[in-house]
């Protein structure tokens, strides 16, 4: 998943020995540009104790996705908190409370596999200019390699480092699944999973965008995962595949 430094004071030693046998999932965007919420008004903040822990989708008025490995060890519900409608993960926007998390049943955190989680709201979002369900794309639709896609996140600007206080977003291209899977030939490497990267390395996201949107014309494709380094011209971002877990999706949250 896409973890590392900032975020390890949310992750418990059990936790984070499980993500070494990634080499620290990542998550903040690096290359990126600062945007405004309105630019990705489906984006939110999922805080632990107030403090950002991943990022996350809009996907209705009462669910939101994002990967599971973020929602995988904590005490109660009332740890975690949803702030939407802010370029900023300390304040601004709306704050919801958490009835509900359903991880997906084929999770595996050890291996990052179908690193995908459903949280249901207690209330109902009210959507606006700055807040925002977006599509999702139809059962094992899939993205040509080269497509260009946007990545955003709260995530470090540079690695090491530390988290961006205000929403960063950057366009990276889907790679070829085939080619992906023999450089990550090491790792265990399912089918529910894309990549994306941009030639030469640079943009990518990383520790503390976990869990958060890669999109492509307003329909959400992927959710930040995994990755070996962050921006490295080698190791593609890896990210759960919507499309391949739509149907679940559509089971639980009715979406």
């Amino acid at each position: 998943m896409k973890f590392t430094l900032l975020i390890l004071f949310v992750i418990s030693d059990s936790q984070q020995a499980k993500l070494k046998s990634k080499n620290s999932l990542r998550p903040f965007i690096i290359g990126g540009e600062p945007i405004t919420i309105d630019q990705a008004p489906y984006q939110v903040s999922l805080l632990f104790r107030g403090f950002h822990k991943c990022g996350a989708s809009i996907i209705s008025q009462k669910w939101i996705l994002t990967a599971c490995h973020c929602v995988d060890d904590f005490n109660t519900l009332s740890d975690l908190k949803v702030r939407a409608g802010s370029r900023y993960h300390r304040y601004g926007g709306k704050l919801f409370k958490i009835r509900n998390i359903f991880s997906n049943p084929k999770c595996n955190i050890e291996n990052a596999t179908f690193d995908s989680a459903l949280i249901e709201l207690r209330h109902k979002i009210r959507f606006g200019k700055k807040i925002q369900a977006i599509n999702l794309p139809m059962e094992n639709e899939e993205l040509a390699a080269g497509t260009l896609v946007n990545i955003s996140g709260w995530g470090a600007t540079r690695f090491p480092g530390f988290n961006s206080d205000v929403l960063m977003s950057t366009e990276v291209a889907i790679v070829d699944y085939e080619k992906c899977k023999k450089v990550y030939s090491f790792d265990y490497f399912g089918p529910d999973v894309i990549c994306a990267q941009v030639e030469g390395g640079g943009k990518d996201t990383c520790t503390g965008d976990s869990g958060g949107p890669l999109t492509h014309n307003g329909t959400l494709f992927g959710i930040t995962s995994w990755g070996r380094g962050c921006g490295t011209a080698r190791y593609p971002g890896v990210y759960s595949n919507v499309a391949y877990i739509r149907e679940w999706i559509r089971k639980v949250a009715g979406v």
